[in-house]
């Protein structure tokens, strides 16, 4: 087996594992023995359980971010169609995967664990949301030009975590509290209060 292929069968594995035993609910063993590999074909790969369990993430934040960041082709569409639009393709995907839920939900809990200060967890949440903010405002600008015209980008940056906060707390309650068509329906009013009109909020924040 190729080291590309060793090392997607290791994350393939600690999805599931992760997703269903939770961050501390899973060992390095029990990964270890449901890839079929060496231990030491596993630590090769991953110095330790933090940074697979970060390498899950990370695979799990490039599959959603295509959907969040536009090309030229969706010029046509509008800044406001476009974030509706990909709201609710992120919102149906995320039904659909529950084990998607339930990591992006461990990862905040255990970000949540630490008193006093940041842990590796939260570090990594905070250091990728300005990552992904900063190229989606970049991407942004080049296909919708109406943003640059009287706006900055941390006013836009601050939109987007607006967005982010509120898609974080619907995620949270799907099938809870929320079902897929009222959560689709709340971001739709969202947006239109974040984006809609003469993009007057964008202007003025």
């Amino acid at each position: 087996m190729s080291q590309d292929l060793t090392r997607m069968r290791i994350l393939s594995v600690a999805r599931e594992k992760f997703a269903r035993s939770g961050f501390y609910g899973t060992s390095m063993d029990s990964i270890v023995r449901a890839a079929g590999l060496s231990k030491g074909a596993v630590y090769w790969h991953f110095k330790n359980k933090e940074a697979l369990f970060v390498a899950v993430v990370e695979s799990e934040v490039k599959r959603i971010q295509e959907y969040f960041f536009p090309k030229m082709e969706d010029r046509e569409k509008g800044l406001l169609a476009f974030f509706i639009g990909s709201g609710e393709r992120c919102l149906e995907i995320l039904f659909e995967d529950k084990d998607l839920r339930l990591l992006w939900m461990d990862l905040l809990l255990q970000a949540q664990r630490t008193r006093g200060g940041r842990n590796y967890f939260s570090v990594f949440i905070r250091n990728k949301i300005d990552e992904v903010s900063n190229a989606l405002i970049s991407e942004s600008l080049k296909v919708f030009p109406e943003l640059n015209a009287d706006n900055d980008s941390t006013c836009f940056k601050n939109l987007l975590r607006i967005g982010d906060y509120f898609f974080i707390g619907m995620m949270s309650n799907l099938e809870i509290t929320l079902t897929l068509e009222e959560a689709k329906k709340y971001w739709r009013q969202m947006m239109n209060l974040l984006f809609g009109g003469d993009n007057a909020h964008v202007q003025k924040m």
